[in-house]
């Protein structure tokens, strides 16, 4: 199963992705890889996301400030965006 994840990967996810499943500390992955703590928070999201998506389904969007809110209605101008 591991290696099915780890083919949605690419090259620089690949090692980050089997030290994390390894169990291995964030400061250790850090050092070993020698990268920030910074940049491997900002590479998890998106790499878990990748994992988590079941095969043939597009990653789900990104959460927080950057996430895109297709359910909120675009303001129309002279006029309330519930109108037909």
């Amino acid at each position: 199963m591991a290696d099915m994840l780890r083919r949605r990967l690419n090259e620089a996810e690949q090692p980050i992705f089997g030290m994390l499943l390894a169990g291995i500390p964030r400061d250790e992955i850090t050092r070993t890889l020698d990268i920030s703590a910074r940049e491997l928070a900002s590479r998890e999201d998106p790499m878990l996301r990748k994992v988590e998506a079941l095969p043939g389904e597009w990653p789900a969007p990104p959460r927080g400030r950057n996430r895109v809110d297709l359910d909120r209605p675009i303001p129309q101008p002279g006029g309330s965006p519930w109108q037909g």
